[in-house]
């Protein structure tokens, strides 16, 4: 299974993320380290991405975590840190999780909102089982991770393009049998949460 730990920039993602995969003995993929360089100038810059800078960017997620789990290496499982705000993106990763790392997947305007987190056989005309995915949203109040994003150095986001991410969120829908979990509590608070969601059906 992929678990996918969304939200806007500064809600936590590496962190929980990291706390969960030693949780979970599984390993864990930081999408922020797979984007191209010329990504992460436009948004040292202050100067959001458009879909076409993100779309290779998801890709290359996709094949990276679809990669751990057909090595054999990790036991079922793979954390992917990832803030994928838009339906559209969630489903670049859906699709990508049932091509593993072909690429003539479908374009992200077919792919299905309803893919959910059920695995499904086929795909690229493999006979291979996708991997199930399930998506995190870590929800927190915009005057919450700007304190937050204020407090950190080194990274290649400005708080500036915060805005700019909660106007692109699409917070998933129900349809999306996803998880959301309150920040506000500290990093083992989320993971306990996380933990105790992914033991429960989704969809209950």
């Amino acid at each position: 299974m992929i678990i996918v730990l969304m939200g806007v920039c500064g809600c936590g993602k590496t962190s929980i993320g990291r706390a969960l995969s030693t949780e979970l003995s599984c390993p864990f993929v930081d999408a922020d380290s797979l984007h191209p360089e010329s990504n992460k100038s436009k948004m040292a810059e202050g100067i959001p991405l458009t879909d076409e800078d993100r779309l290779p960017w998801l890709q290359a997620v996709c094949a990276a975590a679809c990669s751990l789990l057909s090595d054999g290496s990790c036991a079922g499982n793979v954390i992917v840190a990832c803030s994928a705000l838009k339906l559209s993106y969630r489903n670049i990763l859906r699709q990508g999780s049932h091509h593993g790392n072909d690429t003539d997947a479908p374009p992200p305007d077919r792919a299905q909102g309803d893919a959910g987190t059920r695995a499904e056989e086929g795909g690229g005309g493999r006979q291979r089982r996708a991997a199930a995915v399930v998506f995190v949203h870590l929800h927190g109040t915009f005057d919450l991770i700007l304190s937050r994003m204020s407090q950190r150095s080194g990274h290649f986001m400005p708080t500036s393009l915060l805005r700019s991410q909660f106007e692109t969120l699409e917070t998933p829908t129900v349809s999306e049998h996803f998880i959301q979990v309150d920040i506000a509590q500290g990093v083992a608070g989320v993971v306990s949460d996380i933990r105790a969601c992914l033991s429960t059906p989704l969809g209950n």
